[in-house]
C-alpha cells in the first residue's frame, strides 16, 4: 500500500469524524432553538 494512499485514507476518516460531530452539534442547537420557540408559544 503506497504512503500517499494511507495519508488520503486517514484524512478522509478524520474529515468524516469532524463532519459527524458537526452534525450532532447542529442537531442539538436546532432542538434547543425549537424548545425556545415552544416556550414562547406557551406564554
Amino acid at each position: 500500500m503506497p504512503t500517499w494512499l494511507t495519508t488520503i485514507f486517514s484524512v478522509v476518516i478524520i474529515l468524516g469524524i469532524f463532519a459527524w460531530i458537526g452534525l450532532l452539534i447542529y442537531q442539538k442547537i436546532k432542538q434547543i432553538r425549537e424548545k425556545k420557540k415552544e416556550k414562547k408559544k406557551l406564554k
